[in-house]
């Protein structure tokens, strides 16, 4: 995978696009969440991916030209038209297979390989243990209180 250093310098020499370090360290560091929950927890992750992608939709209209300078030294030009269309038809069509074809993109430009992948899914699993299980435990736990809610209230009215 690509480090923030090396993200950062291709964007601090583009005379096309200016943005801020932290908004270029911030939609860095969103992309590896990004492609842990979805490619290890799914519809489990749902909301929190969704919330990523929309996070980072403001910095993906931005670079959605094919002709910015950041992309000249680009080695996949197919990559990149793919990433560019894939941009433009964020919000029109499903987000399913958007996000599904966003974190193809990434991967493929952020350059990750199987020792990034088997991190994302360790850090996949310990989501899943902190978060995850917890909220399936908290709705279970709210399913009972509203099953029991009737035989409550037909005490109440006796």
């Amino acid at each position: 995978m690509i480090s923030l250093k090396e993200f950062l310098k291709i964007f601090k020499n583009s005379k096309d696009i200016n943005f801020s370090e932290q908004e270029l360290t911030k939609f860095y560091q969103s992309v590896p969440r990004l492609i842990t929950l979805y490619d290890f927890l799914g519809k489990r992750a749902w909301i929190e991916i969704l919330a990523i992608v929309e996070a980072q939709l403001p910095f993906l209209k931005k670079i959605a030209d094919p002709h910015l300078d950041i992309y000249q030294a680009a080695e996949d030009k197919n990559l990149v038209d793919s990433f560019i269309k894939l941009i433009k038809h964020v919000g029109e069509n499903g987000y399913s297979k958007i996000i599904e074809e966003l974190v193809k993109c990434y991967k493929g430009m952020f350059d990750y390989n199987k020792s990034d992948m088997d991190y994302c899914r360790k850090v996949a699993q310990r989501y899943d243990n902190m978060v995850l299980t917890k909220r399936i435990k908290e709705r279970k736990e709210q399913k009972k209180e509203f099953e029991s809610l009737p035989k409550i209230l037909g005490k109440i009215k006796k």
